[in-house]
């Protein structure tokens, strides 16, 4: 069944590819998203406006002269990781509006077993020492339709361990299929494969978007898909544009 799915997935990496260079550009009729919503893995091309500050149970962002993003996933603090995220805008690729983030989570002891709300079993457990990661990632967001926004990213993951994991870089791809209902509404569709040739896991999921003059909510159903064993859990974010 994991050999099917991933086939699949491979399928719809390409179609996305082959959709984004064939059908014309257009103005996205929602405000752009600047933070992603499956942790680590998802982002965007785009970038909070200068001095706009986004307040979110799935990130905090500060945009700087349209060219720099600072933030933090506040709930993560919760779950005993200090974290801070710098994105930084690069020069359009064709239709694409590209951007480059780096970040840095400190896990202290004992954070994967901490336990806020009903969330993934962790992939990492640190009972007695500390980690440290440190992920790198590319994106690239375009608007295919007056309806269609395809986000893709990149991301380099850096895991240094005080005990006993063995430092390593993971790689991981995602992608993002945003259909846009209405100026308030839209439906997205989540692919990703983390790991590639040292596979980790795959995701797929669901998610819908509501947004209003500055209130957002997004709701999501994800299944994250191992060589051994399958997770599902839903996720939920709230954010608020200053």
């Amino acid at each position: 069944m994991c050999h099917g799915l991933r086939s699949l997935f491979f399928r719809v990496f390409l179609g996305f590819w082959i959709c984004a260079a064939s059908v014309a550009t257009a103005q996205a009729t929602q405000r752009s998203m600047s933070v992603g919503f499956y942790p680590l893995w998802e982002n965007t091309g785009y970038l909070e406006p200068h001095r706009s500050l986004y307040v979110g149970t799935n990130g905090a962002a500060f945009g700087w002269h349209e060219q720099a993003q600072f933030g933090v996933q506040p709930v993560l603090f919760f779950y005993r990781t200090p974290n801070f995220q710098l994105k930084y805008q690069l020069p359009e690729w064709g239709a694409w509006s590209t951007s480059v983030q780096a970040g840095a989570y400190y896990l202290l002891e004992m954070a994967s077993r901490a336990v806020l709300s009903p969330m993934y079993s962790a992939r990492i457990d640190n009972p007695d020492y500390r980690v440290f990661l440190f992920p790198v990632g590319l994106s690239a967001s375009r608007a295919v339709s007056d309806g269609i926004i395809i986000h893709q990213t990149l991301t380099a993951l850096g895991l240094v361990s005080s005990g006993a994991l063995q430092d390593r870089i993971t790689l991981g791809y995602s992608a993002v299929a945003e259909f846009l209902a209405t100026d308030h509404h839209a439906l997205l569709v989540h692919l990703g494969e983390v790991g590639f040739w040292s596979h980790d896991h795959f995701m797929v999921g669901a998610s819908y978007r509501w947004l209003g003059e500055n209130f957002e909510a997004r709701l999501g159903y994800f299944y994250r898909v191992m060589s051994d064993s399958a997770q599902a859990a839903p996720l939920i974010a709230l954010g608020y544009h200053l």
